[in-house]
């Protein structure tokens, strides 16, 4: 087992320190943008989707980088 830490490839693009949304690699509270099968959650009188907090299509790059990286020359 390999544990990966993905915090050096998310600099600069986490949720709070990305000063543009499209530069973060999480979503922040999404309240709006339902996909199909989301099952929106109620958080004060607001319907919350269950892509909140959670990586956007850079994020999932990010994390797939930092797992390449922790892969080299092991398999």
């Amino acid at each position: 087992m390999i544990y990966i830490d993905p915090q050096t490839t998310y600099e600069g693009h986490t949720l709070c320190s990305s000063l543009v949304p499209a530069d973060s690699g999480m979503n922040g509270l999404v309240l709006d943008d339902f996909t199909p099968g989301d099952k929106p959650f109620n958080i004060a009188d607001s319907l919350v989707s269950q892509q909140s907090v959670h990586p956007t299509d850079l994020g999932t790059t990010l994390y797939s980088d930092a797992v390449e990286a922790a892969l080299v020359g092991v398999y």
